[in-house]
């Protein structure tokens, strides 16, 4: 009996720890905050404790490999810098959170996704809520800051912000042309969309994103279709003649869509966010000149306080460096660095036993998320990692369960 009733706490702790996972991701659009942490941070953590209860967890050897050596980088980095400097910046020990809970986040997601196929089932659905409920938000921004409900940017913003003015679309840009990419490659179908509904989605998606007058998202999507399709051309000769005829049509429908909304009578402002999001001139652009600025900075750092540890989240010269190159340069040196590449390699080592669909999938998504974030350290911000470390996590679940052959790029 005694048996039973422990039995019944750790399913019921799993559970628990599950809705609240799911309840984080559905809660990531709302961008309120309580002393920088939003109800989606407090979800997630109320999912692991939940999940400590069980005690059922178990971590795979190279999660605790990546975590461990990462943390003792960061910890030796933050040491040293400690005992060359009298003061400490207190409020940058959210670092520390920031860097756990994305593994906090994979452990949570994997351990969920293999326990149970149900969940990865809500998680497709809640996934595509958010992703719907992004987009349709961009409209319904412009038009309570035009009709003046709400004062802010034009560039849009998360919904619940407490200041509009301030925007995040770059944030916002990034997340919905990551989930966009992954409608397109998997979800879509996974939910058994039609293809004239994926079709309406898909272009209601990328207007959305288009909208948003940032570039990230574009060039995320951009760069996941390219790797996917080099991937599936290099496995599959008949998909590369069919990609060999349609690329020139679906150039000129391309080109022909970003004319019309041009030519189209748009508002000054939506005409201004199209021409924003379409202008890839960086030469002049003064947002590439503050990263590259900010890459220096970090050099500068490396310089100053240690090539292989860097300075430290606790004393780097800037709180955020628009790049995740440069922040991981700053907070843990050379040796940071290091273990990204080497956690990388495995990761990608790992997924090309994956068959072909799910290997072209995961590298899709993964690379270009990667790609992205040397733009901006979106990993680093809550509710862009929550939603993509999932899918990630999801994909690779699935290229688990798909493991049945090497896939040899040659």
């Amino acid at each position: 009996m005694a048996l039973n009733n422990i039995m019944q706490k750790k399913l019921s702790a799993q559970w628990l720890s599950s809705v609240f996972l799911l309840l984080s991701l559905l809660f990531v659009p709302v961008n309120y905050d309580l002393s920088g942490l939003r109800f989606s941070d407090f979800l997630v953590v109320f999912s692991f404790l939940s999940l400590m209860v069980s005690r059922k967890v178990v971590i795979s050897k190279g999660v605790l490999f990546c975590f461990f050596s990462f943390f003792v980088v960061v910890f030796f980095s933050v040491l040293v810098s400690v005992f060359n400097h009298s003061e400490i910046a207190f409020e940058r020990v959210i670092f520390l959170y920031k860097y756990l809970v994305i593994f906090v986040v994979i452990l949570l997601s994997y351990y969920h996704f293999s326990s149970s196929y149900g969940f990865a089932s809500s998680f497709s659905k809640v996934i595509f809520f958010v992703h719907l409920l992004l987009t349709l938000w961009v409209f319904v921004y412009q038009y309570l800051v035009i009709s003046g409900v709400i004062h802010g940017s034009f560039r849009p913003s998360f919904p619940f912000s407490r200041d509009y003015e301030a925007s995040d679309a770059h944030l916002y840009s990034a997340l919905l042309g990551f989930l966009l990419l992954f409608y397109l490659l998997h979800l879509g179908e996974f939910l058994r969309h039609s293809i004239f509904t994926r079709f309406v989605l898909g272009i209601l998606f990328f207007i959305a994103l288009v909208f948003t007058g940032s570039r990230g998202g574009i060039i995320l999507l951009a760069v996941g279709v390219a790797i996917f399709v080099f991937i599936k051309t290099s496995l599959q000769r008949k998909l590369l003649l069919r990609i060999a005829f349609l690329a020139p049509v679906l150039l000129f429908l391309l080109n022909f869509a970003v004319y019309l909304l041009q030519a189209l009578y748009l508002p000054d402002t939506d005409y201004n966010l199209v021409t924003r999001a379409f202008n890839f001139d960086f030469s002049n652009d003064q947002s590439s000149i503050s990263r590259i600025q900010k890459f220096e900075m970090a050099l500068s750092d490396l310089d100053q306080k240690g090539v292989l540890l860097g300075a430290g989240f606790l004393y780097a010269s800037l709180d955020w460096y628009d790049g995740f190159l440069s922040i991981l340069l700053a907070h843990g040196g050379f040796l940071a660095l290091c273990v990204f590449i080497l956690s990388s390699s495995l990761l990608l080592i790992k997924i090309s036993y994956f068959s072909a669909e799910n290997f072209a999938l995961m590298a899709a998504l993964f690379l270009s998320y990667v790609f992205i974030n040397f733009v901006t350290e979106y990993v680093l911000v809550f509710r862009n990692m929550m939603p993509s470390v999932m899918v990630l996590t999801y994909c690779f679940y699935l290229g688990v369960l798909s493991k049945s052959r090497r896939v040899w790029l040659g």
